[in-house]
């Protein structure tokens, strides 16, 4: 498959965000959300959408090093890029509201290292999504720019949904207001969007089941070592990645592997 790196690096860095459709064939969507709908039926009783880190499931580990991804993925770095240990398998049925957020470590624009020096942040969140729209009219709702600039509308309209998040009487302006100051990304099987973690962005609204894998690449810099740090020492959920020699030994062998800074003991303006 043939892509154009100079759109893809300009929508990347600039908006934010782009769109791999059908990244993964047909057979690896089958394998790949069965694998999903097994992990969850074996662990129901925690009633968690979210299933933190991905060095526990070996029969995912391919995803990490699948072809068509890190063909795409170099298209946006300038460098040899690393994965970054924040992966996340998810599955949630049904759901009504948007809820607005980053995935990095400095979460408030202007505040902390991530902000600094905007050519240099070289990291890519992977979504990676297993359902049908006309099943379950899902989109990932993403705020265009919000990586870069502080936009006074869109930082409102992240404030409203985190205060208003549990009065339902007003849920139905609370769902409009994404679409007016977002950008609605409707997802099928195999489809990927790769964005910055800066980005301001939401899972839709959905109905019936909705499956995705999320992982995080970067060069070889200070922001990935901060990263990395974050996910795995700073917060709870990732800090028994690197007790898996397996995996390590996996991520090596496919020239993925980067250890952590262990000088990194604070990050400043970072959301704990």
């Amino acid at each position: 498959m043939t892509f154009h790196s100079i759109n893809f690096k300009k929508e990347f860095y600039n908006k934010g965000y782009f769109v791999v459709r059908n990244l993964l064939t047909n057979s690896e969507v089958e394998y790949f959300a069965n694998e999903i709908t097994k992990i969850y039926n074996e662990e129901l009783h925690n009633n968690i959408k979210v299933k933190m880190g991905i060095s526990s499931y070996e029969n995912l580990w391919k995803i990490i090093s699948n072809s068509n991804l890190l063909n795409n993925l170099k298209e946006i770095f300038d460098k040899k890029f690393y994965y970054l240990y924040q992966a996340g398998v998810l599955q949630t049925d049904n759901s009504n509201t948007y809820l607005h957020h980053r995935d990095n470590p400095c979460r408030k624009f202007g505040l902390g290292p991530d902000w600094s020096n905007n050519e240099r942040y070289k990291i890519a969140r992977v979504g990676i999504y297993f359902q049908k729209y006309n099943e379950t009219k899902f989109s990932l709702n993403v705020i265009p720019y919000s990586h870069r600039k502080s936009l006074s509308l869109r930082e409102l309209l992240r404030f409203f949904h985190k205060k208003t998040r549990s009065f339902e009487s007003i849920l139905g302006v609370r769902n409009i207001l994404p679409k007016i100051f977002g950008t609605s990304i409707n997802t099928n099987p195999g489809d990927a969007i790769i964005f910055d973690p800066r980005l301001y962005h939401s899972p839709s609204p959905h109905k019936n089941r909705r499956q995705a894998i999320f992982l995080s690449y970067g060069e070889d810099n200070d922001h990935s070592d901060n990263y990395i740090a974050y996910f795995t020492k700073l917060r709870n959920g990732l800090k028994d990645e690197f007790s898996n020699e397996e995996f390590l030994n996996f991520l090596k062998k496919n020239s993925l592997l980067k250890l952590p800074n262990d000088e990194i003991k604070f990050i400043e303006g970072s959301f704990l």
